[in-house]
């Protein structure tokens, strides 16, 4: 009856939610749908620069419970759903752990816990694999402290098959273990045995084993040697303490006061000393974490506030630890609902809608190798499953196969490539380019509306834009420029002539009798233009190269040939132009 009410009453919340929170949450909806069409072993087909294009999937077991939910007629709906099953089911666990301590009281221990900790509210609210692992985790607590061993070894095959860090898993498990062996003198291995033994089944007995492992290894291992230079997300850097404390403050608040009570009662018989004591390790294990990674929220708020509702066994009357948690549940609604809530989904909702990405969709050619961003391709692979895209989930995925590629992608994305027509076909095999508006830099912005070789396909909020040929660049420079001859090229990169910080080069254009000539030029850094000697233009400066603000020279030029020179320095380490025959 307790699942039934919280998946009524989430499902409600989360289908009134324009959107799904966090991109990952259609990319593992697009995994699921792919398996239905495609067999559960089949790797994704859209991603041409990641090393997920190998077969291997990290939550493989998770992709596989979604599949009935991908199998809606609306998966976005589906995904919903199931995103108020799974917080259904954890809110029941908890609701049952919580009774050993506290009985029928219990059952307010989750609505409070999902209103007045927002920043564990936040992680709950994303269609993610974590929330199985805590699930997971959750089950294997009580398993381990319960002597089920055989349930303990499943649940870590399912561990190991749906979540990437099994390693957490194994870890956990030894500490419990050690704490067995010298606290409750169980001098056995039946924690650790099991453990590996399922772990192991989890890792071998399912598709690209091979792949998976060293799927695992790169990410686990490798990430942290490139986090600092990785563009990885804020939730992979510890939180903003200030701002997480005051948003927890209730649920600090109502911890406190249970623990005041529990205290002032004394000394009771601890039946529940082996499940008190696997909690708080896993607590403790998570909380260390935690300060090195706020994604840690996901299992560190439920383990903390069953830490403390375990030590007050039967020290708080049912009656008083039912008023506390729905006191502190209704104290916490206005910070919850004003801050958490309006800022997940209430504020994206403004910026972009299912509709847009569904009419951006139909707009993407059937097998059109498109750039985007590794976090929006998470939304274009369910949107948009015929495109064929770079990488999804994690940049390292893409910078340590493919560093030179993952390279040009953050440098195009940044705003600082110059020429994005010519790093999209030359640099990422690419001939379309996706991105979200709302989160694109205003200088890459900027530089796509005035580049005359992208054609906007589609303009919502997420915008296509197809390259094309457009005529008039001046590319043939004495020296020749690296890029000179290329049909798609137009920016005159001379960053290696310009060794001592400037260079010139010239170019010859040829003049019809009495013949009005219009130039545009938009340099990089500080240049000059001159025109036999002459000098038209001076910037002194660093415009960046932008098209959208190139200068027009209109110069009427006698019959015969005639001398271009452009002198041009470097700045953020480029140097080069964009000049154009308008007429």
């Amino acid at each position: 009856m307790h699942w039934v009410c919280a998946f009524v009453l989430l499902g409600a919340f989360f289908l009134r939610a324009p959107v799904l929170w966090d991109l990952d949450s259609y990319y593992h909806l697009a995994v699921a749908r792919h398996y239905l069409e495609s067999g559960v072993a089949a790797p994704v087909p859209w991603l041409r620069f990641s090393l997920l294009s190998s077969g291997a999937d990290k939550e493989w077991l998770f992709h596989l419970l979604l599949m009935p939910f991908a199998a809606l007629a609306d998966p976005a709906i589906g995904g919903r759903v199931a995103l108020a099953a799974i917080n259904a089911t954890i809110a029941t666990v908890i609701a049952a752990i919580a009774g050993r301590a506290l009985g029928s009281a219990a059952l307010v221990v989750p609505l409070w816990l999902w209103i007045a900790a927002p920043p564990f509210f936040a992680r709950m609210m994303r269609l993610r694999p974590e929330l199985l692992a805590l699930l997971i985790i959750l089950c294997a607590i009580v398993a381990a402290a319960k002597g089920r061993y055989r349930i303990l070894g499943l649940l870590a095959f399912a561990f190991a098959s749906a979540y990437t860090a099994f390693h957490v898993f194994v870890a956990l498990a030894i500490a419990w273990q050690v704490w067995q062996w010298f606290a409750a003198r169980e001098r056995n291995f039946h924690i650790i045995g099991a453990t590996l033994a399922g772990t192991a089944a989890g890792l071998f007995l399912r598709p690209h084993p091979i792949e998976n492992l060293k799927l695992w290894y790169v990410q686990n291992v490798e990430f942290f040697q490139h986090v600092d230079r990785l563009d990885v997300g804020a939730e992979i850097h510890p939180p903003a303490w200030p701002q997480t404390i005051i948003r927890s403050s209730v649920w600090i608040a109502t911890l406190i006061v249970i623990a005041l009570l529990a205290t002032r009662k004394g000394h009771a018989v601890d039946r529940e000393a082996k499940l008190f004591a696997f909690t708080a390790i896993s607590a403790a294990a998570f909380l260390i974490l935690f300060v090195r990674m706020g994604r840690m929220a996901t299992y560190v708020y439920p383990l903390l506030t069953l830490v403390v509702v375990l030590a007050a066994w039967r020290r708080v009357r049912v009656r008083t630890a039912a008023i506390i948690f729905a006191g502190g549940a209704a104290l916490a609604l206005p910070l919850t609902f004003d801050r958490g809530v309006r800022d997940v989904i209430v504020h994206l909702s403004t910026a972009v809608s299912e509709l847009d990405w569904f009419t951006f969709g139909r707009a993407v050619p059937s097998g059109a190798k498109v750039a985007a961003t590794w976090a929006s391709t998470e939304a274009y692979v369910f949107w948009a499953p015929q495109g064929r895209y770079l990488n999804a989930l994690d940049p390292l995925f893409m910078a340590r196969p493919y560093p030179r590629a993952h390279a040009a992608q953050r440098r195009l994305f940044s705003g600082l490539d110059p020429d994005v027509p010519f790093t999209l076909q030359r640099g990422l095999d690419s001939d379309y380019l996706a991105l979200d508006w709302t989160t694109a830099p205003p200088l890459l912005v900027e530089r796509l509306r005035g580049d005359p070789r992208l054609q906007v396909v589609y303009g919502g909020y997420n915008a296509l834009f197809r390259v094309r040929a457009a005529p008039g660049f001046i590319t043939a420079w004495d020296p020749a420029a690296a890029s000179a001859g290329d049909p798609i090229a137009a920016f005159v990169d001379v960053t290696e002539l310009a060794k001592d910080g400037c260079a010139t080069v010239r170019h010859q254009l040829n003049a019809d009798v009495g013949s009005s000539v219009t130039l545009a030029f938009a340099p990089w850094g500080p240049s000059a233009l001159m025109i036999d000697g002459m000098e038209l233009v001076r910037e002194d400066e660093s415009p960046l190269a932008i098209l959208a603000r190139e200068k027009k020279i209109e110069i009427l030029l006698s019959a015969g040939v005639h001398t271009v020179e452009v002198r041009t320095c470097r700045d953020r380490g480029t140097a080069g132009f964009f000049l154009r025959r308008v007429r």
